[in-house]
């Protein structure tokens, strides 16, 4: 089973989002831990990662296999996720 780091900038974007929004993007972060890779994930092109949604949400992370590691780093909604300013760790 792999282990959930909350990079700082995710924290803070789930903090905000609506309670309902919370909950599920949540559950779909614990899933994670099972299948870091489930069926709708799609890994980026652009950098490393993977990313799947949530409504209009994205949730971008990495897996570190050899440590069995999820480090989530962006949950923003689909518009502005994909912005250069929106980097990775």
């Amino acid at each position: 089973m792999y282990h959930i780091i909350f990079v700082r900038p995710a924290k803070k974007e789930i903090a905000e989002l609506p309670p309902a929004v919370k909950r599920r993007v949540l559950n779909d972060i614990r899933n994670l831990r099972c299948n870091p890779r489930p069926q709708r994930a799609t890994k980026l092109r652009q950098r490393p990662g993977y990313r799947f949604s949530r409504g209009d949400f994205r949730i971008i992370y990495q897996i570190d296999n050899a440590k069995q590691i999820v480090y989530i780093y962006l949950v923003r909604a689909r518009d502005s996720v994909y912005q250069k300013k929106a980097r990775l760790g």
